[in-house]
């Protein structure tokens, strides 16, 4: 028997928009083409310099970050694959809406996702487009994921603004309601990349070809796969969710485009991204996609699963 080649590799947080790499891992697509995948989770904000030191070869990353660390410190965390390609957070009311309007914001009170900054960073620039000064809305800041649920339901905010993960419970339950949905608002952008480091990709190319076309694998099942067939195969990695919830929280991304249809990362939704962090100054210096993406590695793992010619 041939010995698979070792590949560790990091996320934040066990996160249902990241249930492709789960679902790769779980499949034993990592292991058709020929490596042992390693897992481990290491907290919000923490991912990049777990990276640059060696402590992973991969990184679930975002490029919001990527993209601020190369812009302040010049460090290339290279982006080989897309994981999340549209906004995975959703807006939450205490009462249903059907006519809501991002100005419907002004003067209200937002709970955010304190864990992680891309969600607010969105939601102020799309608020800014829509003539909705950032005084305007009255922002809860440093308030745990947990505790922002808790003071909601409590009737201390108006709005929340969280992943699928914490909220589909509310829904489920009514206790609250979509009134919109970032993925619909910002449209297409990586909003999660699998990263590695600029040596990493010189040195294991060819591994880094064949993890990215096992996570092409795993992406292309689970364009068409039932939802009783995801959640047998990934609710075992999401052991503190029930497996009803998860099913419903993979239903809402698939249907929002959170999973991607291509590992690809898209050269007009990378720059588009860029624009939107760089309107609401969370880096001042340009960080270009031919510093922090490699799309070769894309073009030759879908060659490897016979899906494209290398030209």
């Amino acid at each position: 028997m041939t010995q698979r080649i070792p590949l560790s590799t990091t996320e934040a947080d066990r996160l249902l928009f990241y249930l492709s790499h789960h679902a790769a891992l779980a499949r034993g697509d990592y292991a058709e083409f020929g490596l042992d995948v390693s897992h481990t989770v290491c907290g919000f904000g923490k991912g990049p310099d777990r990276l640059v030191a060696g402590g992973t070869d991969v990184l679930l990353a975002a490029p919001m970050m990527t993209m601020k660390r190369f812009s302040e410190r010049g460090d290339r965390l290279v982006a080989v694959a897309t994981v999340t390609a549209r906004h995975p957070f959703r807006l939450v009311g205490r009462t249903a809406a059907q006519d809501f309007s991002l100005t419907d914001l002004a003067g209200k009170v937002v709970f955010d996702f304190a864990e992680a900054a891309t969600p607010k960073l969105a939601l102020r620039w799309a608020l800014n487009l829509a003539g909705i000064k950032d005084g305007d809305v009255h922002w809860i800041p440093g308030v745990s994921a947990g505790e922002s649920i808790s003071r909601f339901l409590a009737g201390e905010a108006d709005f929340l603004l969280h992943p699928v993960d914490t909220i589909q419970p509310l829904i489920d339950g009514e206790e609250a309601f979509v009134v919109a949905d970032l993925a619909d608002i910002v449209g297409d952008i990586p909003f999660t990349v699998l990263a590695v480091r600029p040596d990493t990709l010189r040195r294991r190319m060819d591994d880094i070809v064949a993890f990215v076309a096992g996570f092409s694998q795993a992406l292309d099942w689970l364009a068409s796969a039932s939802t009783g067939d995801v959640v047998r195969t990934v609710a075992h990695m999401y052991g503190r969710m029930p497996p009803e919830v998860v099913g419903r929280g993979f239903d809402a991304n698939r249907r929002l485009g959170v999973y991607p249809q291509s590992v690809t990362v898209d050269r007009s939704a990378f720059e588009s991204f860029h624009r939107l962090l760089r309107s609401v100054d969370w880096f001042a210096n340009d960080a270009p996609y031919e510093a922090l993406v490699a799309p070769d590695v894309a073009r030759h793992a879908l060659a490897r699963r016979g899906c494209g010619d290398i030209q």
